[in-house]
C-alpha cells in the first residue's frame, strides 16, 4: 500500500490546509443574507464533495433562526457571532441532528451572553475550535498511518490477488467504524450532559 500511503497523506494534508476559515477571514461588519451565503460558499467550498452541493442556503439559515439554534439577525443583518455559529453548525450538521446541535449551542450562546463572563466570547471559542480542528487532522494522520500498517500486515500474510484493493476497502471500513463509534459517544454525551 505504499502508493496509497502517499495519496492518503496528500488527502489528509489537503484537509489540514484547505477550507479552514480563520477568525481574521470573518468580516467584522454585519452582513445581509446573500452576503452570508456567498461568504460561506467561498470559504467552505473545499468541504463540498460535489460541485453542486450547497454549503448553506437561505432556507437552512432561516430554519436555524426559526428553531432558535442561532439568534435572529438584527435589522436583517448577521454579525460576526452569527457567522461563527453558522460555521460551527456547518461542521456539526454532518454528524449530529439539528436537535442535538441545538442542545449543544443553546447553553453555549447563553453562557457567552452572561455579563460576568467577559473573557468568554464567540471569537475566543472559535479560536479553540480551530485549534481542536487542526489537532484532530494531525491525529487523523497518525491514526491512518497505524491503521494502514496494521491492515497491510493482515493482507501481507494471505495468498490472494488484489490485496491493495482489499486493504483500501478495509481502511475505509476502519475509518467509518471509528467515525460511528465517535458519533455514538458524542450523542450519548449530549443525552447525558445537555
Amino acid at each position: 500500500m505504499m502508493q496509497d500511503d502517499k495519496r492518503i497523506k496528500k488527502i489528509i494534508n489537503d484537509m489540514i490546509t484547505l477550507g479552514v476559515v480563520q477568525l481574521s477571514d470573518i468580516p467584522n461588519i454585519d452582513l445581509y443574507m446573500d452576503q452570508v451565503t456567498t461568504f460561506m460558499e467561498e470559504q467552505l467550498s473545499e468541504y463540498k464533495r460535489n460541485e453542486n452541493d450547497k454549503v448553506l442556503t437561505k432556507t437552512m439559515i432561516n430554519n436555524y433562526t426559526k428553531n432558535g439554534i442561532i439568534p435572529p439577525p438584527i435589522k436583517r443583518k448577521y454579525s460576526k457571532e452569527h457567522m461563527i455559529l453558522l460555521i460551527f453548525i456547518y461542521h456539526l450538521k454532518y454528524s449530529l441532528s439539528i436537535n442535538d446541535i441545538q442542545s449543544l449551542l443553546t447553553p453555549l450562546i447563553a453562557q457567552v451572553n452572561v455579563k460576568d463572563e467577559k473573557d468568554l466570547t464567540f471569537s475566543n471559542l472559535y479560536n479553540v475550535f480551530l485549534e481542536i480542528q487542526q489537532n484532530e487532522f494531525k491525529e487523523l494522520s497518525s491514526y491512518v498511518d497505524r491503521k494502514m500498517s496494521a491492515i497491510g500486515q493482515q493482507f501481507d500474510e494471505v495468498e490472494i490477488s488484489n490485496k491493495e484493493m482489499l486493504a483500501r476497502l478495509f481502511m475505509i471500513i476502519s475509518l467509518l467504524l471509528q467515525a460511528n463509534a465517535q458519533k455514538r459517544l458524542a450523542e450519548r454525551m449530549i443525552d447525558e450532559f445537555f
